[in-house]
């Protein structure tokens, strides 16, 4: 019985947080950048899942992120002390305040953050993986960037990023990230500038990773759940990308997409994505009555002006947190996403009469193992030689300024990922990273296979420095001479490439 009162007390704390009425409901995001932050919330996840806290789509919002790290403070004090979720509640508080949660009015942030980032890869002509668009096409690079956000009553915010770039030729001012969005109970309503990752993978998502640089978008996304009763806890987002691309043949497609994910337990999350790569200058142009038709890929293969690239995402996250009765790690995350490039329907015009089939299937498993202080994950990914490549954007495929949309890795390739992350003291957390990847696994005479080595560290010099510093080696047992992104021809001698880094943080 006492346990059934400390139940309804604690949903009654629940719905009375701010997050769900009592404060903003526009609240800033927290940009991607802050890596930190969301290695906090994952682990949290892993020790302490919340039915109401996703880590499967990013960025999340301050209020979902009270809502993780605010609850489970109540938890504590009702079902007794996690020292570990505590103690993450506590880091994670720096990366938003109290103007961020409350009040009714105008408000006005205007510095939260100035970021320094240098940048020096040794060998520009390698097609290497993307840190926002910036690890490649350069030989060196630094950029400033100084970050702000604006409250105008509690229904709507401003952010955004202003950024100063050099690299070895010219020095720019721009907008690296803005944000305006209009925020109700459950959902945000917002135009942006930004980034987005979807799934759960952390080296790379299927679908949208952190490879390209922040591009335009408008989005309908749940920020607080609805309660599905014995389901779950529901969300759905729908969005729209415009890319800005205008070195290609089909210059400036678009992205149009839409999800759905279910947390029927806290320990448990499912979600299914539904994604097309429409548009451009090569294609007929589109409206709102078109969006229908080229979601449901009725004319897919049809050479209609509907026939577009179109993804199908599914994927599954199970939270471990009882390994912390193992006395070797405190909680745990298997994830798996599988994506299809094609599909055999027979709602579609070529496909009458015939049975449902999923085509071209790509896949991530992954493992993340904590122990509060070190977290051990390891990933496989497999991608489909048909995956990212459409006879409507080739040669460019689905990219972006020659950055791969989705999984880092590109099409037709496997890769094994192994990351170790440790917290020595308050100060110092090194790292090292590792990835073995064979490209061309099926349709190339000659296959290249690639490694690469990371090492570095996290330094917290007091509550307001952050210093990143890395250094990573890669080799390639046969360079890749064809220019093209998607396209291989393994006949080069092997090579090397050294990119080396620092991001320097203040936070006000």
């Amino acid at each position: 019985m006492k346990k059934t009162a400390l139940l309804l007390l604690a949903a009654v704390i629940f719905t009375a947080l701010p997050s769900y009425g009592a404060g903003r409901y526009a609240t800033s995001d927290i940009p991607l950048t802050n890596r930190y932050f969301y290695r906090l919330a994952e682990r949290s996840m892993a020790i302490n899942p919340s039915i109401y806290y996703t880590d499967n789509f990013k960025p999340v919002a301050v209020r979902e992120a009270e809502v993780l790290f605010g609850n489970s403070r109540e938890v504590q004090e009702l079902f007794g002390s996690d020292a570990d979720t505590e103690e993450f509640a506590r880091k994670a508080g720096k990366y938003y305040g109290q103007k961020d949660l409350y009040g009714e009015g105008f408000d006005a942030v205007p510095l939260r953050e100035i970021n320094l980032k240098n940048r020096y890869v040794s060998d520009e002509d390698m097609q290497i993986t993307g840190d926002f668009g910036e690890d490649a096409g350069d030989d060196f690079f630094n950029r400033a960037s100084l970050s702000g956000g604006l409250y105008m009553t509690r229904f709507l915010a401003v952010d955004y990023t202003l950024g100063i770039y050099r690299n070895s030729d010219e020095t720019e001012i721009e907008v690296e990230r803005a944000k305006l969005k209009f925020a109700g109970k459950h959902n945000a309503y917002i135009g942006a500038v930004d980034n987005l990752q979807i799934g759960p993978g952390y080296f790379g998502q299927l679908i949208i990773s952190d490879n390209i640089r922040p591009q335009a978008f408008a989005m309908i996304k749940t920020e607080i759940p609805y309660n599905w009763g014995f389901l779950g806890r529901f969300r759905y987002y729908i969005f729209n990308f415009w890319f800005d691309d205008d070195d290609r043949k089909n210059k400036d497609p678009q992205l149009l997409g839409i999800r759905f994910s279910l947390k029927p337990t806290d320990w448990l999350e499912l979600a299914v994505s539904r994604t097309s790569f429409y548009g451009g200058s090569e294609m007929p142009s589109y409206g709102l009555s078109d969006y229908w038709d080229i979601l449901t890929a009725e004319d897919e293969n049809s050479g209609s002006e509907h026939d577009t690239d179109q993804f199908l995402g599914a994927e599954m996250s199970v939270y471990l947190p009882f390994l912390k009765k193992s006395g070797l790690f405190k909680g745990g995350k298997l994830y798996v996403e599988y994506n299809w490039n094609d599909i055999i329907a027979p709602w579609q015009t070529e496909d009458k009469g015939k049975d449902f089939k999923l085509l071209g299937e790509s896949y991530i498993y992954g493992l993340l193992l904590t122990t509060g202080k070190t977290d051990i994950r390891f990933e496989t990914a497999r991608i489909s030689r048909q995956t990212y490549l459409h006879h409507n954007y080739a040669p460019e495929g689905y990219s972006v300024e020659d950055y791969i949309i989705g999984h880092q890795i590109g099409r037709d390739n496997e890769g094994y990922y192994l990351e170790i992350y440790t917290e020595l003291n308050e100060t110092v957390h090194p790292y090292i990273k590792a990835s073995y990847v064979k490209k061309g696994t099926r349709d190339s005479a000659l296959k290249q296979k690639e490694q690469q080595y990371s090492a570095g560290a996290e330094v917290f010099l007091g509550s307001s420095y952050e210093l990143n510093v890395f250094a990573r080696y890669i080799t390639q047992d046969k360079k890749d001479l064809d220019e093209r992104t998607f396209y291989y021809d393994f006949s080069g001698s092997s090579t090397e490439n050294y990119i080396a880094g620092f991001d320097l943080k203040y936070i006000f």
